[in-house]
């Protein structure tokens, strides 16, 4: 049914971008004919994202979108100027070689930093937000955590130009402390995650008549 064909639709844009028959086929089939169908695809896949989801997760599907908006940004201005990519990691350079602002550059790693493991970005992002909606607080705390540990090592917020993973002190980061940030970050949400709902718990606990959900 509807289901087994978004799969299909998915499998074949996945596999399309692992294995690169997507861009041979941009290659010999008119552009016009070609982006029509992935633009249909897409709002397929999204459409069947918010019909086989419950209605009370339909923030976490549309907050896990944010990490693609910011690939399609990294991709039309990596065609623009192929130093913006390395915004991440150089981002005064950049700004040098562009005759840019150094804040517009910094700006911009931030975006190459979402993009890069933006479909795992995407699924951690998710998960998180409608375990928080479900109010199942050690499991948000713990993707969370996941995140942190792919941060650090670049699975996801890769601050290579190429996307690579990396160990956070490798000599290629250039004294980059950036993966050590983005890795923090996640760390101390958690931490306010689950202190936040010990607080809100705590407060239920005392309040009279009341009981603890």
């Amino acid at each position: 049914g509807r289901a087994a064909y978004t799969l299909a639709c998915g499998l074949f844009v996945g596999l399309g971008g692992m294995l690169g028959y997507i861009p041979l086929l941009a290659r010999v089939l008119p552009l016009a004919c070609l982006a029509p169908i992935l633009v249909f695809v897409g709002f397929d896949i999204v459409s069947q994202a918010f019909h086989e989801t419950p209605p009370d997760h339909a923030p976490a599907v549309c907050f896990a979108i944010l990490p693609s908006i910011a690939q399609l940004l990294l991709i039309v201005l990596g065609k623009a100027n192929p130093l913006f990519p390395a915004a991440a990691l150089e981002p005064g350079r950049v700004a040098s070689a562009t005759q840019i602002p150094v804040a517009f550059a910094e700006n911009f790693g931030v975006f190459v930093l979402l993009a890069h493991g933006f479909i795992l970005t995407a699924m951690l992002w998710g998960a998180a937000l409608a375990f928080l909606i479900d109010r199942r607080i050690a499991r948000a705390a713990a993707v969370l955590g996941i995140a942190a540990v792919l941060a650090a090592f670049g699975l996801i917020h890769s601050v290579l130009p190429t996307g690579g993973i990396y160990l956070p002190w490798s000599p290629s980061l250039l004294g980059s402390r950036t993966p050590y940030h983005w890795a923090a970050a996640y760390v101390l949400l958690a931490g306010t995650v689950v202190g936040l709902a010990r607080t809100r718990a705590f407060a239920e606990s005392e309040a009279p008549g009341r009981k603890v959900a």
